[in-house]
């Protein structure tokens, strides 16, 4: 039969145990960041980008993509595509200037991303974002010059799309005569969602308690307490 220190000793190890289950699944669902570095595009050959490669159907992120939507390589052009990536190499841009649609099952968070302008100055970039067709975000933010990159906070959840629509702007001189609304993007972070509550499922990673055992002696023998 077991004592009643005992008992509680083995109650207290099995919530332990659960806590740290939940500390594992919480960590494995961490925010998500998608740098488009794995982004299936065409090699770079001297370089130079010989194309650029579609996300259609590619299923890339975990994520359904729509048409236009085009990841790119760093290359030696003068535009806004270098800039948006940094010191990375790759990123993706919204094809033949028109907007992109990013989807997936279930509930997600949108938290932020970071575009520049192609080639446009003064480009106006309208996020939207649904729930079961219907509108629950919009946005838009004009962007400056096209030679830094912008993040754009967006912070919405309880979301299964995205559209990203860029518009508008005037042709900036030292890019040349290409006016176009062409968009980069990169970074775009995200979060689980599966409770539809429209934040994110992962618990905390800082200012967790601490749960020890601390071993006493009591009049039974052994007395085990929960440090908090």
């Amino acid at each position: 039969m077991l004592r009643l220190d005992s008992l509680l000793a083995l109650c207290a190890w099995r919530v332990v145990a659960v806590f740290a289950v939940l500390m594992v699944g919480a960590v494995a669902r961490a925010d998500q960041v998608l740098t488009f570095e794995d982004a299936p595009t065409p090699h770079i050959d001297g370089g130079v980008i010989a194309s650029f490669g579609p996300l259609a159907g590619t299923g890339y992120g975990g994520f359904g993509w729509s048409t236009n939507a085009y990841a790119y390589a760093r290359n030696t052009a003068v535009n806004g595509c270098s800039v948006c990536v940094g010191s990375s190499q790759k990123g993706i841009y919204t094809a033949f200037a028109g907007p992109i649609t990013i989807s997936r099952p279930g509930r997600w968070v949108l938290h932020s991303l970071k575009c520049t302008a192609v080639w446009n100055m003064g480009l106006s970039v309208r996020v939207t974002a649904t729930r079961s067709g219907v509108t629950v975000y919009e946005q838009t933010t004009v962007l400056g010059l096209p030679t830094a990159q912008t993040t754009l906070n967006i912070g919405v959840g309880n979301i299964d799309s995205v559209t990203i629509t860029p518009s508008g702007g005037t042709n900036y001189p030292a890019y040349g005569a290409v006016p176009s609304a062409h968009l980069a993007i990169d970074d775009l972070r995200w979060g689980f969602d599966a409770n539809a509550d429209g934040y994110d499922d992962d618990l905390p990673t800082a200012g967790l308690v601490d749960l020890t055992f601390n071993p006493g002696t009591g009049a039974n023998g052994n007395v085990f307490t929960l440090a908090l």
